[in-house]
């Protein structure tokens, strides 16, 4: 397997790592108290950073020509890889469309039962109410007797499944989720907004030094060249 020792010349790598040694001795000794020891501080500093401009134009020459060669192959897979996405988007949305037409026909078939077992419900009571006023007649306690309720399962549409399965073992689920789409963002509470800082920052950059519910100051940051 191919590692960092394999392609990092010896020689370079050898520079580098004294370099990186001499650099952590310096750091050891040095303690900053005076001017004196600030400046020797901010001179490492300095050093440091032309080193590893350094080292970075090093790593890019070294890594130029994979990079070149990474970049072909990714473009080529990536090209394949789209292809296949927009196959699979297409075909989720003829199975989308198919499910959705399945579950429409399902509730079209529930409504159409409901109206049945209510006309079955309906005509059991009629039955019921007459057979039990027969009874009254005849002086006896109906107010035991119990109305009969039809089968539910007998009014239930088939159910189009939540998972289909092929004979190659494939299988899609089918779920429902809630999700949203905006229709008034002016209308959305603040607690779902988010900040769009860079936005702020470039009106900081365009000298805009005012902003209902911000406070905009000056901080301090350490740059050494």
């Amino acid at each position: 397997m191919t590692n960092a020792l394999t392609i990092i010349p010896v020689k370079i790598k050898g520079e580098i790592l004294l370099m990186l040694d001499e650099f952590k001795k310096k750091m050891k000794k040095l303690v900053i108290v005076d001017d004196k020891s600030l400046s020797t501080a901010v001179d490492i500093v300095k050093g440091v950073k032309e080193k590893f401009k350094e080292l970075e134009d090093r790593r890019k020459e070294l890594v130029k020509p994979l990079n070149d060669d990474v970049a072909i192959i990714n473009t080529e897979f990536k090209n394949f890889t789209n292809q296949l996405t927009e196959i699979e988007k297409d075909l989720k949305i003829g199975i989308g469309n198919y499910n959705q037409k399945k579950e429409q026909e399902r509730v079209e078939e529930q409504r159409k039962l409901d109206l049945a077992k209510q006309k079955e419900q309906e005509k059991l009571d009629k039955q019921f109410e007459k057979q039990k006023q027969k009874l009254k007649d005849k002086g006896v306690n109906t107010s035991v007797l119990v109305a009969p309720t039809v089968d539910d399962d007998a009014f239930k549409a088939k159910d189009t499944g939540k998972t289909f399965t092929t004979n190659s073992g494939a299988s899609v689920t089918n779920k429902k989720v809630w999700t949203f789409r905006v229709v008034d963002l002016a209308k959305v509470p603040r607690e779902f907004l988010v900040l769009d800082e860079k936005k702020v920052r470039d009106a900081i950059k365009a000298d805009v030094r005012f902003v209902d519910g911000l406070e905009i100051f000056q901080d301090t940051i350490t740059s050494i060249k």
